[in-house]
């Protein structure tokens, strides 16, 4: 799916357009969430995880769907 989006950007889940080098130095700079995560951690597949109570069907569109047997969470 490639989808253009404003000030010349575009959203695409082609993982063969991804720039790997640059996706690497943003999350090991600049994202608090991943500072200092490895090229090696960049590259595995990873599982996304979302939590909504109103929009499925959005999510849907995107490749989203119920979560696996092993999945478990524990709330506060």
């Amino acid at each position: 799916m490639i989808r253009a989006l404003p000030h010349g950007f575009e959203l695409d889940d082609d993982p063969r357009r991804v720039d790997v080098d640059e996706v690497h130095r943003f999350l090991s700079t600049e994202a608090y969430w991943a500072l200092g995560r490895s090229r090696e951690t960049v590259e595995r597949l990873v599982k996304w995880l979302l939590h909504t109570t109103d929009a499925h069907g959005l999510y849907e569109q995107f490749g989203f769907g119920p979560p696996d047997a092993k999945m478990m969470e524990r709330l506060p």
